[in-house]
């Protein structure tokens, strides 16, 4: 989409306009940006970006189905912490 490079309340504004339902990140920062109220959509941050701990989980856990419950129940303007390798969201 070109957003490369685009700061968390510009990322934040873009997201709202765009009427996107979800956010998946790990940057633990989006706890604490302004306004969390006023988004129209949710976040999941991931507890990590380490993509071999991303796909152990992927192929020998239940990631993708965790990950999907997430998407389906986080509401607009609420954060789920996401444990990568555990055995909760």
């Amino acid at each position: 989409m070109g957003w490369d490079g685009i700061k968390d309340g510009q990322l934040i504004q873009r997201v709202n306009h765009d009427a996107f339902d979800v956010v998946i990140t790990n940057d633990k920062r989006w706890k604490h940006q302004q306004n969390a109220d006023a988004w129209s959509f949710g976040v999941i941050a991931l507890s990590t970006n380490s993509w071999p701990r991303i796909q152990t989980s992927a192929e020998h856990g239940d990631l993708i189905r965790r990950l999907n419950d997430a998407i389906q129940s986080v509401a607009a303007g609420a954060i789920i912490d996401f444990e990568i390798g555990g055995d909760k969201a």
